[in-house]
């Protein structure tokens, strides 16, 4: 199987989870979205930390730098986190990811 089977099957069983009203645990949102990280971008995935910490107020992320020179993403769930990357990797190292095409020349170091 290669990668965007997987990434697909992974993003299907959470959406599948989320529609019929079973929620996800935090842990698992996160094991799955450090999955992907270490997917897409197996050379990176020590410079991210991923945190799920649900809100009352509906779906969030943050994104920041820490001391250690990595990127840590609070989000309110995988979905929000998994945004966040993308975000990241298309805003700040001018990559991206999508179904049909993928440019993972960084041009710019995590930090």
């Amino acid at each position: 199987m290669n990668f965007h089977v997987i990434t697909s099957l992974a993003g299907f069983l959470l959406l599948a989870q989320v529609c019929i009203g079973e929620s996800v645990a935090p842990p698992i949102q996160q094991r799955t979205v450090e999955g992907l990280v270490a997917r897409i971008t197996p050379n990176l995935k020590d410079k991210f930390i991923i945190a799920i910490v649900p809100g009352e107020d509906g779906d969030y992320f943050n994104m920041e730098s820490t001391d250690e020179g990595k990127v840590k993403i609070t989000a309110s769930d995988g979905v929000a986190a998994s945004s966040a990357y993308h975000l990241y990797l298309r805003e700040y190292l001018h990559s991206q990811v999508s179904w049909t095409d993928e440019n993972l020349d960084f041009a710019r170091s995590v930090e």
